[in-house]
């Protein structure tokens, strides 16, 4: 045992070492500002990063660790973020309580996004109530921006909007979190209110709000409003961005307007399955199977991969034009696919 943790001590000081001399570099390097000085401090992220990451890349190294500081359990915590283990992730964040260590604001943060991904509500309450009596919320952005994702992504959208009048810095990404959460939670009126108080108080839309917001026209058939913010989206040169297109395309086709969703379609430099399946989807929906069916050949023909709903909205068009011989051309092709295990 102790000449396990005696390896283990050296292996760790080697590596702080390496990644002091990591820092002492990019400290060097912090003043230059041209290409060559940029390349250097690049290649010292990346070495110090993985350095960084070995040091908790085994949960025997951990334990053998006598004393543990906070910046340990983070970076325990972070490794099981990383990989998605989220509950994983809380159960050390409930052993530092246990044993008395003291959390910061990257505990609380990985913790409550946890929580947040997970929809552990309850514990994310939990948590919440803690970092209220220890004042972080009103002193720390950072875990005011969490607090805000976490209740709006799970649907708490009266105390994600009351976190975010309480935020001192109201940023753009803070707006479209909050965004974001009434369109996926079905307040697309109040998520149009909220867009247009972002206007006022001066905050310029970014590609992901503008996602959000066309997706909630889309579903009001706002089309007016829509075109309005597509020639904004084209004056802001965001026309060419992949999911700002794909978002346009959704939104004219909810609207019927076909020929602009097409447009939409043909103005994008590539396409990927959502662009097709946008398009295809909404030929299908209104009854145009015969255009929908062609859009299907024709991805085929450029190599993009057709998804679920794809294949979905296919066998629909199908259905609409009563081809049997089509339909069962198509059902071949799910055969060959592992959608179908993937039903429940």
């Amino acid at each position: 045992m102790i000449k396990c943790y005696l390896r283990v001590s050296l292996l760790m000081l080697l590596r702080s070492h390496l990644v002091l001399r990591c820092v002492v570099e990019l400290e060097m390097e912090r003043e230059e500002n041209n290409y060559i000085s940029r390349l250097k401090r690049r290649g010292c992220w990346r070495k110090l990063k993985l350095l960084l990451g070995s040091l908790i890349d085994s949960q025997e190294v951990f334990n053998v660790i006598p004393q543990k500081n906070v910046g340990l359990w983070n970076n325990l915590i972070a490794f099981y973020m990383k990989y998605e283990h989220y509950e994983r992730a809380l159960e050390f964040f409930k052993q530092m309580q246990l044993e008395g260590i003291t959390h910061d604001t990257i505990t609380y943060a990985c913790s409550l996004k946890a929580c947040s991904n997970i929809s552990a509500i309850h514990k994310g309450n939990e948590i919440h109530c803690v970092i209220e009596k220890a004042s972080f919320v009103d002193k720390n952005s950072v875990i005011g921006n969490v607090l805000v994702y976490m209740y709006a992504k799970n649907g708490f959208l009266t105390q994600a909007q009351q976190l975010f009048d309480r935020h001192p810095i109201q940023s753009v990404g803070l707006w479209t979190v909050l965004i974001s959460g009434y369109v996926e939670h079905q307040h697309d009126d109040k998520a149009l209110i909220c867009f247009e108080h972002m206007r006022i108080h001066g905050i310029s839309p970014d590609a992901i709000t503008y996602i959000c917001i066309l997706k909630a026209l889309g579903k009001f058939g706002a089309l007016e409003k829509g075109m309005r913010i597509h020639d904004e989206i084209k004056r802001n040169g965001l026309s060419n961005d992949l999911s700002v297109g794909n978002a346009l395309i959704g939104m004219y086709m909810r609207c019927r307007l076909f020929v602009r969703a097409r447009d939409a379609f043909d103005n994008l430099p590539m396409h990927d399955t959502l662009s097709w399946t946008s398009l295809l989807a909404g030929y299908a929906e209104n009854g145009h199977a015969v255009e929908a069916l062609k859009c299907f050949k024709q991805m085929q023909l450029e190599g993009v991969s057709p998804d679920i709903l794809t294949f979905a909205c296919t066998m629909k068009a199908c259905g609409i034009i009563k081809s049997t011989r089509k339909g069962k051309e198509i059902h071949a092709m799910i055969e060959s696919t592992s959608f179908l295990k993937q039903v429940p």
